[in-house]
């Protein structure tokens, strides 16, 4: 053979060789497409009944594999999607929910979102959650009712939860409602609870700490004396904190001890982080007498009540016959939790008069305010400094000296700052006393290098 012939030879073995390997190396990638095409082939290439047999058999369960996965495609069939809002959304997650309705008549919920800039997605069968069977045909002839409704999601970012209630059947103005939490980590889905009665928007806290809602009882099954009760779930381990008001001890909220009156929370909504706006109402428990009712806070991590100036509020305050005496407090300090007081109720012009004509405000640099004096605004102007206070209330008062008609005293504010945890901020007013009562007249950021906020 000469030189050439042995080129082409040897070019031709490569040849062959290279589409071997290129079959051996793509056809595992094929694998599960090509089984049944190679033994159909194998099965033609050797005439004889026994293998016309084999073939027959190998294409019918073909045909029928290819069948069944025909009829699941159009089991899964959406045929109705109803998109549920989605509270506390954020571009890092853009989470989507949808309930969907399907050609087989089941019902799903899918979430699709995005954790740690990955896709992700996880539908829910009426396995994962009972009440979703037959949710679209129970709601028939119902428009307007509450009934047989996915409620919005709240996302809790911090967590990586999606808390969401599903409504049931009504029975007058109560409604059957399970609630549900989904750990977007592991997909783990928990009912909270399921009940009878009628329910508050569950609202997730600023901090993203807690989950509250209010439950008023149900006639029918009478479980509390209560009306109107305060629940509190925790998002850490997705346990109720507070149930029926009272903790997992089964102590009432605030410390609240006096058994002689009935006691009802209604949630109005999360003031800070911690810090809840309830409705209470006090009522005798013989069913005489008068109720009385009035807006608290009830500081959650703390579990004290409080009030609007952020003093801690005790059961004389919240309308019992008897309770701990009010610690005596002097003139310059109430006349400054006055004026928190005032500017919390949008009362600008009397919070106003409180200041001095030498009043100067040297404090919330952090909000880009410069030095300030009473000649520099007018009544109209401060209600717009004014406006800082209007998310802050008077923490603590940790120390107070007083000189004769001047006053200094050294407290904490805090700050409600949305979607996180109240920021506390120390501050020095001072106050003088004048032929109208103590005004105002500096008010200073603290140094916390500094006694008394140096510990």
């Amino acid at each position: 053979m000469n030189k050439t012939g042995i080129v082409v030879l040897s070019a031709l073995v490569i040849i062959v060789l290279a589409g071997a390997a290129f079959i051996t190396i793509i056809n595992p990638l094929r694998k599960e497409d090509n089984t049944e095409q190679i033994k159909i082939i194998d099965a033609s290439s050797n005439p004889g009944t026994e293998n016309e047999e084999y073939l027959k058999q190998t294409k019918a369960t073909a045909q029928q594999t290819e069948s069944e996965s025909t009829a699941k495609e159009k089991d899964d069939l959406v045929i109705k999607n109803e998109a549920v809002d989605v509270l506390n959304n954020s571009p890092e997650f853009d989470m989507k929910v949808l309930l969907s309705k399907l050609s087989s008549g089941k019902t799903v919920l899918r979430l699709e979102y995005y954790l740690d800039g990955i896709s992700s997605a996880k539908e829910y069968s009426q396995e994962d959650i009972p009440e979703l069977a037959g949710l679209f045909e129970k709601r028939e002839g119902k428009s307007g009712s509450m009934e047989f409704k996915v409620m919005p999601a709240s996302l809790n970012t911090k967590k990586s939860k999606v808390y969401f209630a599903i409504t049931g059947k009504a029975y007058g103005e109560e409604t059957e409602t399970s609630f549900y939490v989904v750990n977007l980590k592991d997909k783990a889905i928990k009912r909270l609870f399921q009940e009878k009665g009628r329910f508050s928007e569950f609202k997730l806290s600023k901090n993203q700490e807690y989950v509250a809602f209010s439950f008023y009882d149900s006639a029918s099954s009478s479980m509390y004396q209560e009306n109107s009760l305060l629940q509190i779930v925790s998002c850490e381990n997705d346990l109720f904190l507070i149930s029926g008001s009272r903790n997992t001890k089964g102590e009432r909220i605030g410390n609240n001890e006096d058994s002689s009156l009935i006691w009802d929370y209604e949630m109005l909504g999360w003031s800070s982080g911690n810090v809840l706006k309830l409705k209470e109402t006090a009522a005798p428990k013989s069913g005489g007498g008068e109720k009385k009712s009035s807006e608290v806070l009830y500081d959650v991590a703390k579990n004290v009540f409080l009030n609007p100036d952020g003093s801690i509020r005790n059961l004389k305050d919240m309308g019992a016959p008897q309770g701990n005496k009010t610690q005596k407090e002097s003139e310059a300090v109430k006349v400054l939790r006055n004026f928190y007081l005032l500017l919390a109720a949008d009362k600008y012009k009397d919070a106003y008069d409180l200041l001095d004509d030498e009043f100067q405000l040297n404090a919330f640099k952090v909000f880009g305010l410069t030095k300030l004096s009473k000649s520099d605004i007018d009544v109209e102007s401060f209600a717009m400094y004014g406006s800082i206070f209007k998310a802050a209330r008077l923490e603590s008062i940790l120390e107070e000296k007083t000189d004769g008609s001047l006053a200094s005293i050294y407290f904490y504010q805090a700050y409600a700052l949305k979607d996180a945890d109240d920021a506390r901020q120390p501050l020095v007013a001072a106050l003088r006393k004048t032929d109208k009562g103590w005004k105002l007249v500096a008010l200073d950021d603290g140094n916390l290098n500094e006694k008394p906020f140096k510990q």
